[in-house]
């Protein structure tokens, strides 16, 4: 082998290491944000399983919100029907002098459904 020859692989030796060099600080960057990517996944899995926990009891406390103002407004709609039902008789009474009945709730069913309807007794 030449002298030329023998220097050139020298070089050539030279440059595959400083490759290999740069290639494994590539995979050891790379290993350290695939550990970076694993850690990230964890914490945002655990985040997700808190978030699904607080929606479900987000969720139940606003089924529970629901019915009890539902509740409440049955309540409130049965009251004013029944002062709504006192003032009319007596309204109807003193500016008609009708004798009115007692107003009464019915359901009826109309079609498929059933409504509450509020009905006026006979009047005389």
């Amino acid at each position: 082998m030449r002298c030329e020859d023998f220097s050139k692989s020298e070089q050539i030796v030279a440059a595959l290491v400083e490759a290999q060099r740069g290639t494994e600080e590539q995979v050891r960057q790379l290993a350290e944000a695939q550990r970076r990517t694993e850690d990230a996944v964890r914490e945002l899995a655990a985040v997700q399983r808190e978030t699904s926990q607080s929606i479900r009891e987000l969720t139940e406390g606003l089924e529970h919100l629901r019915k009890q103002v539902g509740g409440r407004n049955e309540n409130l709609g049965g009251d004013i029907e029944d002062i709504a039902s006192i003032v009319l008789h007596d309204v109807l009474k003193r500016e008609f002098g009708w004798q009115v009945g007692r107003l009464g709730r019915s359901w009826e069913k109309w079609g498929d459904e059933s409504e509450e309807v509020n009905l006026l007794w006979p009047a005389h």
